[in-house]
């Protein structure tokens, strides 16, 4: 079974510009550094005018049940495939030096048009398929992605305006 965060967050932009901003290379490399990453490399795979496909590889601190270890990294990938037509995407994250497919982390962002502004709607998904341990670790992980939300918001606004 997996566990979910959602959190919507009303912006006075239109959808157009949020679906620019969210959509944004440096913007989604800005936003993996906020996250305390050493380092990120965000490149376009593919891009039409329905359909945008982006890789994100992320170099993070190690991280376990004890919490996050400076001493050690992992490289990781995020891929993100936006409906553009639709302004909506999904996003899947792979950690290879997960054992197996014990671990599965994946999301979506839905922007919709509210009055002159807009609505970003985003979800996290966690399942972690460790005996006893798993849930007491997706609750762990939800608790961090909560936690950021405030800043992504900060972090959104501030790049709408450049796209405004």
């Amino acid at each position: 079974m997996s566990s979910t965060a959602k959190n919507t967050f009303h912006l006075p932009f239109s959808p157009d510009v949020v679906l620019a901003t969210v959509t944004d290379t440096a913007f989604l490399e800005a936003n993996f550094l906020a996250q305390d990453n050493p380092a990120v490399e965000v490149k376009e795979r593919s891009r039409t005018e329905g359909e945008l496909i982006i890789d994100c590889q992320v170099t993070e601190y190690a991280k376990g049940v004890s919490g996050v270890d400076r001493s050690k990294t992992q490289k990781t990938t995020t891929v993100y495939v936006w409906d553009l037509r639709a302004r909506k995407g999904e996003w899947t994250y792979e950690n290879p030096s997960a054992q197996g497919k014990m671990a599965k982390v994946w999301g979506s962002s839905v922007i919709l048009p509210e009055g002159d502004g807009a609505i970003l709607t985003e979800e996290f998904n966690v399942n972690i398929k460790v005996p006893l341990m798993g849930g007491k670790i997706e609750k762990i992980i939800l608790k961090e992605v909560k936690r950021y939300w405030p800043a992504y918001e900060k972090l959104v606004r501030s790049w709408c305006e450049k796209h405004r």
